[in-house]
């Protein structure tokens, strides 16, 4: 089965043909530095909505710390979401669902609950602990397979964050995967197949992770078309890993291309509460030219990252704390990130943000959960930014 390849990575272009539209009000790329003035960020996203069932009701996954990411899991050319997340509200386990999208892309609808689960070729090659066979269901009846399970082997330590490109060039879906897990920290994991369902062989390890897990970043983040990937990224630093092509097909990282520690960000002063330090992004920034207006040559990246809501501290309910979603422009040569706004509030203390393009229009959109051990489950729906400007199509 040839997957198809997620957007982010490999677009055919469909979004050029709008590139001549006007661009959004509000977006002002010439910020001075130091100044941070809120922005109308209308006209960029539609308001969040969240992902529904086959019935059309809001999907509550009851699960902590969700990470959603989108890929035509089945080949059916209609895009499906992964969501890695803890089992439950009150465990250390995690795995990574397949919520397949039973409507359309106009209107996508999602089987919920579902049985399916990303899955690694059984055997020594896997390196993962044992683990007790997973007899499949359906047209995979009888693959033997290992959970893509685990987690860090502590509940504060986060779930998986993936994100599906082809690393080897072959033509198939790949996942890099944070595992937040000593053992096998940041890793590839090479897309095949059984039986005609998707299996995925673990691959090389890009980073170890030494001590406690640390979250990751992703999309373009210079503007070249090519994807690349942040890591280590939390709440005071992150560093950025650039994508280049491989003349044999696929995509190796040149590392360390940009850090925080070489940039000044500015309006993050409601987030920084008592700690000297400067606040940055708290989990999971995603990159790319939302606004259509910074293509090859801008200096600009255009960034949607997670920061903890300014009273997050203040809340001693831990289920009651809240996550921003906010909206940055990184001036590469003048070395600054200066927020420009909010796009969104939501209730999910631990919240993850995906990029993707879920209904398939050739405009990237944000995906976003959490809800880390919230004792009622409150936080955990999946809710979509659908983008509406052009985005930069990927060669």
């Amino acid at each position: 089965m040839k997957f198809i390849r997620l957007l982010l990575l490999f677009s055919c272009g469909i979004a050029a043909a709008r590139a001549a539209e006007p661009p959004p009000t509000g977006i002002d790329v010439d910020v001075p530095p130091g100044e941070s003035r809120p922005v109308d960020l209308q006209g960029l996203f539609a308001p969040p909505v969240a992902i529904v069932d086959m019935a059309g009701a809001a999907i509550v996954t009851g699960r902590a710390a969700g990470h959603a990411a989108v890929m035509d899991w089945n080949g059916d050319g209609v895009p499906d979401i992964l969501l890695a997340a803890h089992d439950s509200m009150n465990t250390a386990d995690a795995s990574v669902l397949v919520l397949v999208n039973k409507g359309t892309k106009e209107a996508p609808r999602f089987a919920w609950p579902t049985t399916e689960r990303v899955l690694t070729a059984a055997g020594d090659a896997t390196g993962f602990p044992p683990a007790p066979a997973v007899n499949l269901v359906g047209p995979t009846a009888g693959v033997s397979c290992t959970l893509l399970g685990g987690s860090c082997g502590c509940k504060s330590g986060g779930a998986f964050e993936i994100t599906p490109w082809d690393w080897n060039g072959d033509g198939r879906t790949d996942l890099i995967v944070d595992t937040f897990w000593k053992p096998h920290g940041v890793r590839v994991f090479l897309g095949g197949e059984q039986a005609g369902h998707p299996v995925f062989e673990p691959g090389e390890v890009l980073w170890p992770i030494k001590d406690h897990g640390k979250g990751a970043g992703f999309g373009d983040w210079n503007n070249d078309g090519v994807p690349d990937y942040a890591h280590p990224v939390n709440r005071y630093e992150w560093t950025v890993h650039a994508g280049r092509r491989r003349p044999e097909g696929g995509v190796a990282l040149e590392r360390d291309a940009l850090r925080s520690a070489d940039f000044t960000i500015h309006g993050h002063e409601p987030y920084r509460g008592n700690d000297a330090r400067a606040a940055w992004f708290a989990a999971t920034p995603c990159a790319w030219n939302f606004s259509g207006r910074h293509g090859a040559d801008s200096r600009i990246t255009e960034i949607v990252a997670v920061i903890r809501h300014p009273d997050y501290e203040a809340t001693p309910d831990y289920a009651a704390r809240k996550s921003d979603l906010n909206f940055y422009l990184l001036d590469r040569d003048a070395r600054t990130c200066t927020r420009q706004g909010t796009l969104a509030v939501t209730a999910g203390a631990a919240t993850r943000l995906g990029l993707g393009d879920l209904d398939g229009d050739g405009i990237m959109d944000l995906l976003f959960t959490g809800g880390t051990f919230n004792k009622d489950g409150r936080g955990t729906k999946i809710w979509w930014l659908r983008g509406l400007r052009p985005a930069t199509a990927m060669p």
